[in-house]
């Protein structure tokens, strides 16, 4: 029996030291419409997807570490960091038993020119000391400070007048995490929102109400459609954040 033990304790380290060792490409997630990259290099503990490109914004070449210790208690941690151009910072995902998923972030940032297909405007889309948690697919706390420019870059490109700054944060939003940020002069309204689960899908929408005609002509050029009923100029969308 002693000598069974001896060799299961072998096998077992065995096994571990090559997963320990495995290269991180035999656990990356296949590339998508939503994710590709040129390739992948390190092993699981710190892996490299070069050239990452998510939902048609360059994230460069994301770095992505895994903590040791917390698998012992049951939970990955993983620390994201993305040197840009378009997606640029740094999170910390810790995913737990029965689906609970906690992320935290200083600082992020997105060109959303970009991805809302208005060109390079380097604009300044950031979202600031962001902490999100869920528990059993629910969001249980949401938290954090967001701005963004894009839409005052975009007036200026389009010669469409002055634009709106928009100002905003995180909350919980029923099961979902919304990032909200809004803006608003004399008769012109713009909100933005992005709604994200636990499960990885994520929505967004933004809405225009203004009385401004040639704003509404260059709107609706751009794939925004009238909600009459809520008498607002929308654009939305889906996408994945996490498989």
């Amino acid at each position: 029996m002693r000598g069974f033990w001896r060799i299961s304790i072998f096998l077992l380290a065995l096994i571990g030291f090559a997963v320990a060792r495995a290269p991180a490409r035999l656990f990356a997630p296949p590339p998508s419409d939503q994710l590709s990259y040129s390739s992948v290099d390190g092993t699981i503990w710190n892996a490299i997807l070069r050239d990452a490109v998510i939902a048609g914004a360059r994230a460069g070449d994301v770095s992505a570490a895994l903590r040791p210790w917390p698998l012992v208690s049951g939970r990955a941690v993983v620390d994201v960091t993305a040197p840009g151009p378009d997606i640029r910072g740094d999170a910390q995902l810790d995913l737990g038993l029965f689906g609970d998923l906690r992320i935290a972030s200083s600082t992020f940032s997105v060109n959303l020119s970009r991805y809302l297909g208005l060109g390079d405007l380097a604009d300044r889309s950031t979202v600031t000391d962001a902490r999100i948690a869920f528990s059993r697919g629910r969001c249980t706390s949401a938290e954090g400070v967001a701005e963004t420019d894009v839409f005052v870059l975009a007036a200026r490109e389009l010669q469409a007048g002055e634009g709106l700054l928009l100002r905003g944060g995180l909350m919980c939003a029923g099961v979902d995490a919304r990032l909200r940020v809004t803006g608003e002069r004399d008769a012109e309204t713009l909100a933005a929102q992005a709604d994200v689960s636990s499960d990885g899908r994520g929505t967004w929408s933004i809405m225009i109400q203004t009385d401004k005609a040639a704003v509404a002509a260059i709107a609706a050029t751009r794939g925004f459609t009238l909600d009459s009923e809520a008498d607002v100029l929308k654009r939305e969308g889906a996408f994945r954040w996490r498989r």
